[in-house]
């Protein structure tokens, strides 16, 4: 790409897409936190089965709580884990909703949070459809 086509076009992909998540509202249950915060991948245990193109395995957590959005969490630096296909970013903060869990809490839909989109929060625990105990 040359002259102005490129700079119409970078712009735009650069612009992250969230397509599958514009309309989303994020559910939550009423013993769930919801928090904005940053995660640092402690260590990663293989779950993959054979078949299992992109594998996927349980990444132990640690949570730096920046923002409480639902419920009161303990602290502001929590133990958490997460079943998924690849670790979050650490330089990254994300909205996640956190379900208790034996060994701290269980990461459900994380969300990049942009300055410039962000999902709508359910305005009360159970409200909306959700994925909880399934793993994902």
């Amino acid at each position: 790409m040359r002259g102005w086509r490129a700079a119409a076009v970078l712009p735009l992909l650069s612009v992250p897409t969230q397509a599958a998540d514009d309309a989303a509202t994020v559910a939550y249950g009423c013993d769930d936190l919801v928090v904005v915060g940053r995660v640092r991948t402690l260590s990663y245990t293989d779950l993959s089965e054979e078949g299992d193109v992109l594998g996927h395995g349980r990444f132990a957590l640690h949570v730096h709580v920046t923002r409480r959005l639902r419920g009161r969490p303990p602290g502001r630096y929590l133990a958490a884990s997460r079943i998924g296909h690849s670790r979050l970013r650490h330089d990254r903060s994300f909205l996640m909703v956190l379900s208790p869990a034996a060994d701290g809490y269980e990461i459900e839909e994380p969300h990049l949070w942009y300055s410039a989109w962000r999902p709508s929060i359910a305005p009360r625990c159970g409200t909306a459809p959700s994925n909880h105990g399934q793993g994902t």
